[in-house]
């Protein structure tokens, strides 16, 4: 994917890592999307929300978001409650376990059903219960904040993923990653760098080698993607040249800041339907 901005473009959208972002843009919309098909059902019942998680799996992050769950919270919540350490593989086949589950401990029917008669729009609600969740994981790094913001969309595409391994290229050579779909080793079909720094440093320079090293083991049919922000960029303009480089050399194939998640996420999931990993 050939660069849609220049080098100058990308520099100036890089942002200060300490000012709050919000959802990004694409878990807005989804929430959105979520909340109306909420409030176009004729009753909130455990069959009926089933129905939704039965259409886009996705949804269960969001029905853990309605009764105050963290990402983390709810899948030990879930893997205790079913029993069984996948309790993703129920998604598709058995959702109404996985609602039942979360009626039975947290009230779920009763919380959306009070809750989208609620002044507010029950879309209001998803967004500000979505934030707080947010919110409650801001005490981390910089870097961990711009990790977050990134699995949000890949969770919001209903992708399985691996966090923070290796992922193995040509040859069986491998290399580092932050984010790898399906899964890390040699299933990863999509790679993605994601470093935050407000601070400059050697770990501006000890990322470039990462991304080189992602790039440089790569098979052809593997896709590689960076999300990089901060102001510590700002005085490391070799290196981030040098990031830039290899996306314009066509060795990685998009290069985003927190400003360009937009594109992160419609990039993202234009290589998912090309794997066949969504429809």
């Amino acid at each position: 994917m050939a660069p849609d901005v220049t080098f100058q473009e990308f520099q100036e959208s890089l942002s200060d890592l300490a000012e709050p972002t919000g959802i990004p843009p694409a878990m807005r919309a989804r929430l959105k999307t979520f909340a109306a098909e909420v409030q176009a059902l004729e009753g909130i019942t455990v069959e009926a929300l089933a129905g939704l998680v039965r259409a886009d799996p996705s949804a269960i992050s969001i029905l853990g978001a309605c009764v105050g769950l963290s990402h983390e919270a709810l899948q030990n919540q879930l893997r205790l409650r079913l029993k069984a350490p996948n309790w993703r593989s129920k998604a598709k086949s058995n959702p109404e376990l996985i609602v039942e589950a979360l009626d039975d401990g947290f009230g779920l029917v009763a919380r959306i059903e009070r809750d989208r008669v609620q002044a507010w729009s029950f879309s209001d609600i998803l967004v500000e219960r979505y934030a707080s969740r947010a919110r409650g994981g801001r005490s981390v790094t910089q870097g961990r904040g711009l990790e977050n913001k990134v699995e949000e969309i890949a969770r919001a595409l209903g992708l399985s993923y691996a966090m923070r391994c290796r992922f193995e290229g040509r040859g069986g050579e491998t290399g580092p990653c932050d984010l790898a779909i399906p899964a890390g080793g040699k299933d990863a079909l999509i790679v993605v760098a994601v470093k935050g720094f407000n601070a400059t440093g050697s770990k501006l320079t000890d990322t470039f080698r990462e991304v080189e090293a992602m790039a440089s083991v790569r098979r052809p049919t593997q896709f590689v993607f960076v999300v990089i922000d901060g102001i510590g960029w700002l005085r490391r303009t070799s290196d981030l040249t040098r990031i830039y480089d290899l996306w314009s050399s066509a060795r990685i194939d998009g290069l985003y800041s927190l400003r360009r998640l937009d594109s992160f996420s419609r990039d993202l999931a234009a290589a998912a339907r090309r794997l066949s990993l969504t429809a």
